[in-house]
């Protein structure tokens, strides 16, 4: 299964690049405003924020399209899929790749907004889309200025976003790092509608057109939602751990299973041909487990080294001051001590590195990470039971579940299954 999906993943790698030249309509020439080159600036941006990345929810749109057809079973579909040796699965296969970048696109548009929201300048090392972009407005307009016209003109001249490297962040005025900011906004935004174009242009004319577009605005509105939920967690006092609890499981359900694998399930069945109410039903069903997995997962990574590592920095939603379920069971399983080190720590105004060796120490001797790798466990095989019961009740092969089962258990860490 492993060389199918990196297989796969290489298509996506390819084709999203395509898909966003797709998208992208240029002015008609004659028309071409003198800024635009700026707007090819953020085209391109939008593909090198696109690069990169495990694809799994790109993966799980494809295993499931094929696993709800049982192409899994007497045909080759699953070890190209694309290759064309099953025309159904071929053509299926075709559509549900469009979508899957469609997805990735939209991801793409929701990690951009949340570099701005966060402050990161960097992203899987490189300069984040906002900081590119403010590099890329400021070459914009040093160029501009340089040439010394009189009648001082607004028009500026062709730069790649790679000149990012040239401009120091040091040395970026405050309305060149503005610009980026809001330039990164406006970009998140254009993901957004390029992911929900690609979506529906890859299924227009078919008859499960109204659902998948459908289910694809779900999907964007449960994040909106799940951001709002996520950025308002700061608010909640630590005198009641059952309330944060609460809220995560909340956010974990809108901000992340929606579009991690919820989603991604339910587009996937519908390509198949599945009825609407069914696709939503197993998407919710086999899905939701998993991806709440996946987040609780995602925040041991934030304290606890990983093997292999996950290249983000230790201790990031400490520093911030994030309302976690980890937090929450310190909070509840904690003796005094911890409860008052936790309650000290998260009302100071910053919090530095050794307040994450002590929160994460905390975390470790109160039997919070034991509890948060309890849940997974927990979680996981409620997915694996589910798909049972979705193979038993739909009829589709043995060898189709234990394919959809091989890509779910891509979302939970081997040592936390």
């Amino acid at each position: 299964m492993d060389s199918v999906f990196e297989k796969w993943r290489r298509l996506v790698d390819a084709r999203i690049p395509q898909v966003l030249d797709d998208c992208y309509q240029e002015w008609p020439e004659g028309v071409r405003a003198p800024s635009m080159p700026l707007m090819d600036a953020v085209q391109e941006q939008a593909k090198a924020s696109s690069a990169g990345g495990k694809r799994l929810r790109a993966l799980l749109v494809i295993t499931s399209a094929l696993a709800a057809m049982s192409r899994w079973s007497g045909s080759d579909a699953a070890e190209g899929g694309a290759d064309g040796a099953d025309s159904d699965a071929a053509v299926l296969f075709s559509r549900a790749l469009d979508v899957a970048c469609a997805v990735e696109v939209f991801q793409t548009g929701a990690l951009v907004h949340d570099d701005i929201i966060d402050g990161s300048d960097l992203r899987r090392g490189a300069p984040a889309a906002h900081t590119a972009l403010a590099s890329a407005f400021a070459g914009f307009r040093g160029r501009a200025l340089g040439r010394g016209d009189a009648g001082g003109s607004n028009a500026v001249s062709s730069a790649s976003v790679g000149d990012v490297a040239e401009i120091p962040l040091t040395v970026f005025a405050s309305s060149d790092r503005a610009m980026g900011d809001n330039l990164g906004i406006m970009l998140g935004d254009y993901l957004a509608s390029a992911s929900l174009t690609a979506a529906s242009t890859a299924v227009s004319g078919r008859p499960e057109a109204p659902a998948v577009v459908d289910t694809f605005l779900a999907m964007q509105r449960d994040v909106e939602v799940g951001q709002v939920l996520d950025l308002a967690d700061s608010s909640l006092g630590l005198d009641d751990p059952a309330a944060i609890v609460t809220n995560c499981r909340l956010v974990f359900d809108r901000k992340t299973a929606s579009y991690t694998t919820v989603a991604p399930l339910r587009l996937g069945f519908l390509l198949a041909g599945m009825d609407a109410p069914q696709a939503w039903k197993w998407g919710a069903r086999i899905g939701a487990p998993a991806g709440i997995a996946f987040q609780i997962a995602d925040d041991l990574a934030d304290v606890l080294p990983q093997n292999p590592p996950t290249g983000k920095p230790l201790g990031g939603d400490i520093l911030n001051g994030k309302r976690s379920v980890l937090l929450a069971d310190a909070l509840e399983q904690g003796n005094e001590a911890t409860r008052r080190l936790l309650r000290e720590t998260y009302a100071k105004p910053e919090r530095d590195r050794d307040d994450i060796r002590l929160v994460t120490d905390a975390f470790v001797s109160s039997g919070a990470v034991d509890a948060s790798r309890a849940r997974i466990r927990r979680l996981w095989n409620e997915t694996r039971e589910q798909i049972g019961v979705w193979q038993r009740e739909t009829g589709v092969s043995g060898e189709s579940a234990r394919a959809l089962e091989a890509m779910m258990a891509l979302f939970v860490p081997e040592q936390d299954r």
